[in-house]
């Protein structure tokens, strides 16, 4: 026992002297405009030998037009939270690395605000950044840099053509947690073709195993197209979770994407097992809006649990997946509305799983899902409504590049989309079908709950070559309005008891209202609907029929 405790003591008091050794060892300089000089020259490199690792370069005060490049692991801080530096970049070499920024203030005009330059292990967390650069504004940025932590920070970004609040090139395994991003692009007209996502809140470029989480990122633009997130060439594994992102603009605009324009070299370039989860999404545009997008070559990608609000005045979609296979998309919610609108569409896009997923959509031309030269997709327990202008052309084909006809429809397959699977969706339309796969060959159609505009049940499909249709149900819509429809079998029993005389077994119809779309046939009944309703009428004795149920009033 005393040996145990005496081994206890001796141990308790080396990690006391190591504590005091380190404590000692780190020497804390105090860096303002004036002493600047004496640890900097004049291009920005530590130049006093006696600042070591570990040490802490203490900021106060405002720091005009000096740069910082750290080549040794240290604490770069404000005691005094006065420390600021203006048009002035921190930049972390690959010696740096382990270094901390923390809580400073980086105010910049034609600087970039902090660069991670091959440095790993790095903590930039608590600092205020807003950097302005005509060419490319960056309020952080990391090359070839690893393992890094870029936490709880205030970030605010302007520029005329390239402006991104967190830019991550070739860079793996870092974090990006709880940060404040507001981006604003300012590219003018005659530049914005030349660009592709000139404004950005975070961008991932050949970068792999990220994990981007709790951050709220607002992007904007005049006139160029802008995303929230975007992962380009060969961006895997990583991770986009618990995010708000809102992005609005008179271009193209985008929530979150995998964007990538050219096709790789090999199956080692594609940007595959990207999960985007449990994000919030709110995309306006003027002219073409888009919650997520999925581009050419990425494969095996996760989405889910994501709620995305699109809104534009011609095109709007919540997801758009082009030349993507093997993905996942599963208890979604999209939400779109738009003069023609998208719930999700696919373009040669193959192999991809869509379950539990809720598609809402009101415009002109209102698709829930649709597939375009797609196959062996798997569209499974969703629920869908979409609601179009009854009167508009069907499958009208306008000048943008979506090869997909707008048209209204729940679900819609075209252009030989084959061996599709359509099983145990919940489908409302105000169009003419509930799913047509017309145009699609070999797809399986069951088990589904569809009510179209004219029709219900099998009758609301459109078939195509080699399909079966099966087991299909469904009740009938009785307006224009989605979702006011009548349940039959409801109505049938409700009139067969009240011509019985025995009210008190009568069940409710369900939500009914009736309009002039007076000549849609109620099936099995043989007669048209405003016959039905009088006959209903006149057994009730004149009950109102607007919003009420059977068997209320009438006692």
């Amino acid at each position: 026992m005393r040996k145990e405790v005496k081994f206890m003591f001796l141990l308790t008091g080396l990690l006391l002297a190591f504590t005091m050794v380190n404590a000692v060892g780190a020497a804390s300089y105090n860096i303002t405009d004036d002493s600047y000089g004496t640890y900097f020259n004049a291009s920005g490199y530590i130049n006093d030998t006696n600042i070591r690792a570990g040490d802490v370069l203490d900021l106060y005060g405002t720091i005009n037009n000096k740069n910082m490049y750290i080549d040794r692991p240290l604490n770069l801080t404000s005691t005094s939270k006065t420390g600021k530096l203006v048009n002035g970049t921190i930049t972390i070499l690959s010696g740096g690395s382990g270094s901390n920024v923390t809580g400073l203030v980086i105010s910049n005009d034609n600087q970039n605000g902090i660069i991670l330059e091959g440095a790993n292990n790095s903590e930039i967390s608590n600092n205020t950044i807003s950097a302005n650069q005509k060419e490319e504004s960056y309020g952080i940025y990391l090359n070839e840099a690893n393992n890094n932590k870029i936490l709880g920070n205030k970030i605010n970004t302007t520029g005329d053509k390239v402006t991104h609040g967190i830019f991550l090139d070739e860079s793996s395994g870092n974090e990006i947690r709880l940060n404040e991003i507001q981006t604003t692009g300012n590219v003018p007209e005659s530049d914005v073709f030349n660009l592709e996502f000139p404004t950005l809140g975070i961008y991932l470029r050949n970068s792999q195993n990220n994990s981007i989480l709790q951050n709220t990122i607002n992007t904007a633009a005049e006139n160029n197209s802008v995303a929230g997130v975007n992962l380009y060439y060969n961006s895997n594994d990583n991770k986009i979770t618990d995010n708000m992102v809102t992005t609005t603009g008179n271009g193209n605009v985008y929530g979150l994407t995998i964007y990538q324009c050219i096709k790789p070299s090999s199956m080692d370039s594609i940007s595959t097992g990207n999960n985007f989860s449990r994000n919030s999404v709110i995309t306006t545009g003027k002219g073409y809006s888009n919650g997520i997008n999925l581009g050419w070559y990425s494969y095996n990608t996760t989405v889910s649990d994501n709620d995305v609000v699109t809104s534009a005045d011609d095109y709007a979609y919540g997801l758009v997946m082009i030349g993507s296979f093997n993905s996942n998309i599963n208890e979604n919610n999209f939400t779109t509305e738009s003069n023609i609108n998208y719930g999700a569409t696919l373009e040669d896009s193959d192999n991809n799983s869509f379950v539990e997923n809720d598609f809402t959509g009101t415009g002109n031309y209102s698709i829930g899902t649709a597939l375009y030269g797609s196959d062996n997709n798997i569209i499974s327990k969703n629920k869908v409504s979409v609601k179009g202008n009854a009167d508009a052309d069907p499958e009208t084909i306008y000048e943008h590049s979506d090869p997909i006809p707008a048209t209204n429809v729940g679900v819609y397959l075209v252009h030989s989309s084959e061996n599709n699977i359509v099983d145990s969706n919940s489908v409302i339309t105000n169009g003419e079908y509930a799913v047509n796969a017309s145009k699609a060959v070999n797809t399986v159609i069951i088990n589904n709950y569809l009510v179209s505009g004219s029709n219900y049940g099998d009758e609301a499909v459109a078939s195509g070559s080699g399909d079966t249709v099966a087991d299909n149900y469904g009740e009938a819509l009785v307006d224009d309005n989605v979702g006011s429809i009548i349940n039959v079998q409801q109505l049938r029993t409700s009139f067969r008891n009240f011509k019985e005389g025995n009210k008190s077994s009568v069940p409710s119809a369900g939500a009914i209202e009736v309009t002039n779309r007076s000549t849609v046939p109620m099936k099995n009944t043989g007669m048209p609907l405003t016959g039905l309703w009088a006959a209903v009428l006149s057994i009730l004795g004149g009950m109102a029929v607007s919003k009420r149920n059977f068997g209320k009033g009438s006692n």
